[in-house]
């Protein structure tokens, strides 16, 4: 398990992302899981993305409110392949 949660707040359990991936399981301490959502619930923005931006993000989206999301590669995100 690869622990991303802030550590702000030693009193937050958090949430834990199992996923497949080729080399097997892993699991992702999260702050929090605020939404699961299907990939046609989030509309691709045109825009490219912004130069300010880690390189684990591949993608902004919109939610059905129209505040962005950004698409990220949670493997990057937790240093496991390269960003």
């Amino acid at each position: 398990v690869v622990d991303l949660r802030a550590a702000t707040d030693p009193e937050n359990t958090g949430d834990v992302l199992v996923l497949q991936t080729p080399e097997g399981a892993l699991g992702l301490a999260v702050d929090r899981v605020l939404a699961v959502l299907a990939p046609n619930d989030l509309v691709p923005v045109e825009e490219r993305i912004g130069h300010g931006l880690p390189a684990y993000v591949l993608e902004v989206r919109q939610d059905a409110t129209g505040q962005p999301v950004f698409v990220v590669s949670l493997t990057a995100l937790a240093g496991l392949v390269p960003a």
